[in-house]
């Protein structure tokens, strides 16, 4: 039977030794009496190496202790809030406190919070309809008051081509006008007077057609601008221009019918 070879031992690496280094240079020293100038040498060296050795240890020192600080005033801090919070004083007898019916307390004030909650959403869930309403409506008015402004043979197809181009900047209103450049509602208006022709009446034409009214107090199918179902600013605008007769009769039979 075959002998076989014994497996070689790993060597392990020792760490190189290092002879330790001293901090102070001795052999300086060495046959000097110590004495005057030496001798002061000596001390300041000593006294810098014990400097060296002691500084870092003092300066973890000083850090425990003044982590040590800050977590007990944040602790303390956090005790003195919770006291508030469930309405214990801090040195009280904690045997002595009604924990049941500062537990109905608790539920009581979770209850009252959740009302006050619901309250204030409904409250700024209104408030933003109301801006809605005031920002659409502050909108349609503006554009009907320079449509108005103009003979257009219907007003309320203008009013929808304006609306397309009007842009609002906080609270200034502006027009998208020619070749991209941001002009006045008014001017924007006059713009599609001039270049679109065709939605002007010609000049001497008379009627009220300017209005898009299509006749009436109401009766018969007509539409009243006047009406809650049938609410047109730009209907209204127009109309006081070209019939204020017309228009204060509507008015007033929307009124009496709301």
């Amino acid at each position: 039977m075959p002998m076989r070879r014994p497996r070689a031992m790993p060597v392990r690496q020792q760490p190189p030794t290092t002879t330790p280094r001293m901090p102070i240079d001795l052999d300086k020293y060495k046959g000097k009496t110590l004495e005057g100038e030496t001798l002061s040498e000596l001390q300041a060296a000593i006294s810098t190496h014990i400097e060296a050795e002691v500084a870092p240890e003092r300066d973890r020192r000083k850090k425990a202790e003044k982590e040590s600080i800050d977590g007990r005033k944040a602790k303390d801090a956090r005790i003195e809030r919770l006291s508030e919070l469930l309405g214990v004083d801090v040195d009280a007898d904690l045997d002595k406190v009604d924990v049941k019916g500062m537990a109905e307390a608790a539920k009581q004030v979770e209850q009252q919070l959740r009302r006050v909650t619901r309250e204030r959403d409904d409250a700024v869930k209104r408030a933003d309809e109301i801006a809605g309403k005031y920002a659409t409506e502050r909108r349609q008015l503006a554009i009907a008051t320079e449509i108005a402004k103009h003979p257009f043979v219907d007003a309320e197809d203008v009013a929808a081509l304006v609306e397309r181009r009007v842009k609002a900047d906080g609270d200034d209103l502006t027009f998208d006008g020619p070749e991209g450049k941001t002009i006045s509602i008014a001017d924007g208006v006059a713009w599609i007077a001039k270049t679109k022709t065709h939605l002007v009446r010609p000049a001497g034409e008379g009627g009220g057609g300017g209005s898009g009214f299509t006749g009436g107090t109401g009766a018969g199918g007509a539409k009243n601008p006047f009406a809650k179902a049938t609410w047109n600013l730009t209907e209204q605008i127009a109309l006081k221009r070209e019939n204020p007769t017309q228009a204060a009769q509507l008015e007033q039979a929307a009124r009496q019918a709301a």
